[in-house]
């Protein structure tokens, strides 16, 4: 592929997933979960296709699958900052206040998996539609080869 991903996202890729499934997928929010887990896959994918992750952050298996504590740190700044606000529950999301500015880091996000080509995109979609079901897709990662059997705590995407 020799596809290299110049800068590993963090903050503008997880703002990137909340705004594509709220805003393109109909999510009518999205959780915690749910944040994790498809960043988690987003990652993975990425990275068999073209040997590069997407963001910066290292997945150690936890309880409900593949973590970085590093995601809910990013989910709180954009919170904190209005990009984000939360529901009557904590770890439920939705857009709060998104400027120009930070449309600009989704497209800029959005414009480096694109130039990746169609396999990625209509996989990219495949991810966000399984993403709607919270149970369907915690399923879906606990089934994965990375994940299963796997010991709590071990790094299962770096």
């Amino acid at each position: 592929w020799g596809i290299y991903i110049k800068m590993k996202f963090k903050e503008d890729a997880v703002l990137y997933v909340v705004y594509k499934a709220l805003k393109e997928y109909g999510y009518g929010k999205i959780d915690r979960l749910q944040v994790v887990k498809i960043l988690y896959l987003l990652d993975k994918t990425l990275k068999e296709i073209t040997g590069e992750k997407l963001s910066d952050y290292t997945y150690i298996l936890e309880r409900l699958g593949p973590y970085d504590q590093n995601i809910v740190v990013d989910l709180t700044k954009l919170v904190k900052s209005g990009k984000l606000n939360t529901t009557e529950s904590y770890y439920e999301y939705i857009l709060g206040n998104i400027d120009e500015d930070d449309e600009k880091k989704i497209k800029e996000v959005e414009k480096v998996i694109l130039q990746m080509g169609s396999e990625i995109i209509t996989k990219i979609k495949e991810i966000f539609e399984l993403g709607k079901n919270s149970s369907q897709l915690l399923d879906t990662v606990h089934a994965l080869k990375e994940v299963k059997g796997k010991n709590r705590m071990e790094i299962i995407l770096d």
